[in-house]
């Protein structure tokens, strides 16, 4: 879950931004399926956002609990969510 739950944060990246979690805003809409930046796997992406190192156990829960759900699953008609993070939250029934 660990390549996931980066990703997982970005599917909410603009609402983070919005909500003062991250320093600068994404300049993407959608990370699902995606590698990122040098197929670091959203480690550089977060690191940007943050405007400092993005540490993966120390970042990681916190953003992920500050994540909107309904934002960060909604992957159909052009969401910017995650298909797999839907997936889990309906596994954990969520």
């Amino acid at each position: 879950m660990a390549r996931g739950s980066d990703c997982h944060t970005l599917t909410d990246a603009k609402g983070l931004h919005q909500r003062k979690a991250f320093k600068r805003a994404p300049h993407f809409k959608s990370f699902e399926g995606q590698l990122g930046e040098r197929q670091q796997k959203g480690a550089v992406e977060l690191t940007t956002l943050l405007g400092r190192t993005y540490s993966k156990t120390k970042d990681g829960p916190a953003l992920f609990k500050q994540l909107d759900f309904t934002v960060a699953r909604k992957h159909a008609s052009g969401g910017s969510g995650s298909r797999s993070l839907d997936e889990f939250l309906r596994t954990l029934g969520i």
